[in-house]
């Protein structure tokens, strides 16, 4: 457990935190095909070993967006038996503690800019643009499935006449609640959302009405196995394990490293990748999915005042209350409200400011527009596979040109930038 005594802090923020894991945790599960309590058990333990180990006390290390996007296309490209998927999960999960085990024990933290910043933002533009295409089919009612964006937007348009404008009401009002308390980020909007939308399902009839609900969450815990696979299988689950480790400690770093230097905190990346390999052994142990410490779920932390890392703490029990109570009502939760939470939550990776910066400083704009346009075309593991090779290709071409700059403090920050 983390050192020092718990503050007040801590415990409003754990408790704000939970209220937004728990619609996240159902909705990141929905993205990558699995039933709610692979990523609700996920969330639980990644918080707590997280915090025994790890440094940052806004983190909370559980399943993401990304992380989930990629798994579903990990599990798409695997010919394997559907009884074989959950055992499939646990190996990904598995891998992925490996490779973030390795890479504590040989140090390698130092190469933490090897996936370069601005393939990494092209690479969440394209992946945060699939994502909420793929969530549009829950907010306008259809059943409608396609191998890509493309197809999936062409299949919606055609399907029109189908659209329940009841679902559509739901997520477009959810959606736009959801954005504007994003002025208070100390106020557990998902929460209230959840809530509100739970009470609508419920007493007004909204299943009656045709618009997608939960279902039944099973909130019984699976006794650990390890999974058993051949060798080339194994071999094939390593490949697709490593690009999906890298891109979330990417992920992670990004949001660990930001919000210590906002505040000055002390982090190291070292320690950082054993407690991301400790959290993804425990997510595998109660047989969750990969977790990592994800931007939404940070930034509400910080914005709710945590003080140390008892807020995890507080937020993984407050999650394992919340659905020990009250897993019947999150059944009538709306489907079409979980697709706004996914919705908000990836806004702003839909930001320009970040490439307009880039392209005006004439840095790597073509790489980050050509990280997203991969995703986009090729899909979410091919397009992932496309912005590791565009940062290993960066970063040989770099040490093969080496440029002296002199640097200059970034405002009253502890960032440096070329002074040109």
């Amino acid at each position: 457990m983390p050192n020092g005594k718990m503050r007040k802090g801590d415990l409003i923020a754990g408790v704000s935190v939970a209220g937004l894991m728990l619609p996240e945790a159902v909705a990141y599960a929905a993205i990558a095909g699995l039933p709610p309590q692979r990523a609700i058990f996920a969330g639980i333990a990644g918080c707590l070993a997280y915090a025994t180990i790890g440094q940052s006390r806004f983190a909370i290390v559980a399943p993401t967006s990304s992380s989930a996007a990629i798994l579903a296309a990990i599990l798409a490209s695997m010919a394997i038996a559907p009884d074989q998927k959950p055992a499939l999960v646990t190996a990904v999960v598995l891998l992925t503690a490996v490779f973030f085990g390795l890479a504590a024990l040989t140090k390698l933290g130092s190469l933490t800019g090897f996936i370069a910043r601005p393939v990494l933002r092209g690479f969440s533009l394209g992946l945060a643009v699939t994502i909420i295409m793929k969530q549009l089919p829950a907010v306008m009612g259809v059943d409608v499935h396609a191998p890509d964006i493309f197809h999936l937007g062409a299949a919606l348009i055609s399907s029109a006449a189908q659209w329940n404008w009841v679902s559509i009401a739901c997520g477009a009002l959810a959606l736009v609640a959801l954005l504007l308390l994003k002025r208070f980020p100390a106020f557990p909007a998902a929460f209230f959302i959840l809530a509100a939308s739970i009470a609508a399902s419920v007493f007004l009839g909204l299943p009656a009405l045709g618009v997608g609900i939960v279902g039944p969450i099973d909130t019984s815990l699976v006794a650990p196995a390890f999974p058993v696979f051949s060798f080339d299988q194994w071999s094939r689950l390593g490949q697709l394990a490593l690009p999906l480790a890298m891109i979330l400690f990417a992920e992670s770093w990004g949001t660990i490293s930001a919000l210590a230097l906002r505040h000055n905190d002390e982090v190291n990346a070292n320690r950082e990748l054993g407690a991301l390999g400790f959290a993804n052994f425990a997510s595998a142990l109660v047989q969750g999915m990969p977790v990592g410490a994800g931007f939404s779920a940070g930034s509400a932390s910080e914005a709710a005042g945590a003080a140390t890392r008892w807020t995890s703490v507080v937020a993984s029990v407050g999650l394992g209350l919340l659905i020990a109570v009250a897993s019947p009502l999150v059944a009538n939760m709306p489907q079409p409200v979980l697709a706004a939470v996914v919705i908000a939550a990836l806004v702003h990776a839909l930001n320009p400011a970040p490439f307009i910066r880039l392209l005006r400083l004439h840095r790597d704009f073509e790489l980050a527009i050509a990280a997203a346009v991969a995703v986009l075309l090729l899909g979410v593991l091919n397009g992932m596979l496309v912005a590791v090779a565009l940062s290993l290709a960066m970063v040989i071409h770099r040490l093969a040109s080496p440029r002296v700059a002199r640097l200059a403090r970034l405002g009253d920050s502890r960032e440096y930038v070329d002074a040109a």
